[in-house]
């Protein structure tokens, strides 16, 4: 048989996963290089190849020269991840000028977040919409939503009115603190153009919660009434990005680009595929 029809001898290297092939097991091998199409093996030797491989060495065997399977075989399924998955645009970001008193210098806040596929963006500044440069990125999302209710101006500190607030758009969640703690401003919030912070988030539905105990107008910011749908954006300085400014740049306005990657890190998106925002330095 063997000079009939066994005249081409193949190996191949195989790891542990498969150390229950032996000699006299019939297998099929496949090689688009070499233009192999399952085609029928009998393994013949088995050398140990270091400690986790084993070299094999088979024979051809062609079909109708050995019995057929006694058991079903089926194709194997292994799961795939697509690392190259879109991220998505970044949600409409928050975009403010902090007060002095929460930081040093002249500098603007940029804030974001996107869809379950965005892990982070770089940053991009143009001063006349056509030539930009990178500033910096933004490396995870932050907790950011829109009002879910209106709120009144009201005193400071606020024990009538609650903030309501949804945080859908970036699928996040707050946690409550002490009075202490909203007292101390470590509750921070960026409501509208006002600072906020509060004592208590109770959550009323996914996402969504009603925000009590509000000392109100923080750092000087207007105490004034919000409608629903404002920005919301809960301040955790690990998440937003400062670029400074200086003084001869107040009045102008500014052209900001989000270029997103997906949370492998990879597949970014070009700068002509994305939104640009326009921001008016107001010092």
């Amino acid at each position: 048989m063997d000079s009939c029809y066994s005249r081409n001898t193949y190996k191949f290297t195989l790891g542990l996963s498969h150390n229950l092939l032996e000699p006299g097991d019939i297998v099929t091998l496949t090689d688009t290089a070499t233009g192999l199409n399952k085609l029928p093996v009998i393994i013949e030797n088995v050398t140990e190849n270091g400690d986790e491989y084993y070299d094999r060495e088979a024979k051809y065997r062609p079909y109708g020269t050995y019995s057929p399977a006694r058991y079903t075989i089926y194709e194997s399924e292994r799961a795939s991840i697509d690392r190259q998955i879109s991220p998505c645009n970044i949600n409409q970001p928050v975009i403010f000028e902090p007060p002095a008193n929460l930081e040093n210098n002249m500098a603007i806040y940029v804030a974001g977040s996107g869809g379950e596929e965005w892990g982070g963006c770089n940053v991009w500044v143009s001063d006349d919409g056509d030539a930009y440069k990178q500033i910096g990125t933004i490396d995870g999302p932050s907790r950011q939503g829109v009002l879910a209710t209106a709120l009144p101006a009201g005193f400071d500190p606020d024990i009538i009115n609650a903030l309501g607030v949804d945080l859908s758009l970036s699928r996040s969640s707050l946690l409550s603190g002490t009075r202490a703690d909203a007292d101390n401003y470590n509750t921070l919030c960026y409501v509208g153009g006002e600072l906020i912070s509060y004592e208590t988030a109770t959550l009323t539905d996914s996402n969504k919660y009603d925000l009590t105990y509000l000392r109100r107008g923080i750092y000087g910011t207007e105490n004034k009434a919000h409608g629903a749908g404002e920005q919301f954006l809960r301040i955790d300085k690990q998440t937003i990005f400062s670029y400074p400014i200086t003084e001869d740049q107040i009045g102008k306005t500014i052209y900001l680009k989000f270029t997103s990657w997906n949370t492998f890190g990879v597949a970014e998106q070009a700068l002509d595929e994305v939104h640009v925002y326009n921001y008016v330095i107001k010092g």
